[in-house]
């Protein structure tokens, strides 16, 4: 079908190839898995579980998260709704990966006021020996415990 598109596609970005990825948190399941096609006119993706178990599901029945194209120091993949570790000149920051007017961007959770409660751009820092991925907001929800509270 035409509306069908496999995300093997690449985008050029920093004069590199990335591939243009989602992963989807199942809301009914709260269970995190990989798709493998996205059909944007009937509002569905194609999901593949961990045990094997694949199909189509609507996009309300997810949270799709898009990768950010980038890797964290031990070469995971970055995704839109990871929580991540920063170490820096102030110790670690805890930040949550989000995606804001066209950008990925991340937003500080423990120390706002170290970064004047600004977001910073994931092409703003230097990635693979500063950030660790340390959960997601879907199956890691306590971690943004602080941010939420202060945020509702």
């Amino acid at each position: 079908c035409m509306s069908c598109f496999v995300w093997m596609m690449k985008k050029r970005r920093s004069g590199k190839m990335n591939e243009i990825k989602f992963r989807a948190w199942l809301l009914h399941e709260q269970e995190m898995c990989s798709v493998a096609l996205l059909d944007i006119r009937d509002r569905k993706a194609f999901i593949v579980r961990k045990d094997g178990c694949e199909g189509w599901r609507i996009f309300s029945e997810i949270n799709l998260q898009q990768y950010t194209g980038e890797y964290e120091r031990n070469s995971r993949q970055m995704c839109q709704g990871d929580v991540v570790q920063y170490s820096g000149s102030n110790g670690w920051d805890t930040f949550e990966i989000i995606f804001e007017n066209g950008c990925f961007i991340t937003r500080c959770i423990t120390s706002p006021g170290n970064y004047n409660n600004e977001p910073l751009s994931l092409n703003s820092l230097d990635f693979k020996d500063h950030w660790e991925i340390i959960g997601n907001r879907y199956q890691n929800p306590e971690l943004l415990k602080g941010y939420n509270d202060e945020n509702k």
